[in-house]
């Protein structure tokens, strides 16, 4: 089955969430530090769509009345299981933020990574930043498990 080596893609992705919100007239750093995994379709469309979720959240609210920041995102092998993180250096999430319930683009998010079957969790400092983790276990047999069959 086809399959997306993540570390190649995600920095097209920071490139394109950063232009899509217009955040290029703002000086904010990106990182990827991403070991070289590559995942199925069936979890690299759901991630990738997260990663981008969660990167435009970033971008669009985390440097409100800053003229910096930097945003990292790391993709890493850890115990058997893939762990990403996505932080900013900004001003931290509202005191109201819940995860559970909250803006659209958070239940998309929430609504991905029970695809992946991950275990999400946030950190937040007013004023220091925040992360995102979302911790998953990759699907060795989805490109045998996916649900498109050949048409002849």
């Amino acid at each position: 089955g086809a399959s997306i080596n993540m570390s190649e893609y995600l920095p097209r992705l920071i490139d394109s969430v950063e232009n899509l919100t217009g955040s290029t007239k703002k000086e904010v750093k990106s990182r990827v530090e991403a070991h070289e995994i590559s995942f199925p379709l069936s979890q690299a469309v759901p991630l990738g769509l997260l990663i981008c979720e969660l990167l435009m959240n970033a971008f669009k609210h985390a440097f409100e009345g800053r003229e910096k920041g930097r945003i990292l995102i790391r993709l890493q092998h850890k115990d058997g299981e893939i762990e990403l993180e996505i932080s900013d250096d900004g001003v931290g999430l509202p005191g109201k933020f819940d995860l559970a319930g909250g803006s659209m683009g958070m239940q998309i998010v929430r609504t991905l990574s029970n695809q992946l079957q991950g275990e999400l969790e946030y950190d937040s400092v007013p004023g220091k930043g925040t992360t995102f983790r979302l911790t998953f276990r990759k699907d060795e047999d989805a490109s045998f498990t996916s649900n498109y069959t050949g048409g002849n």
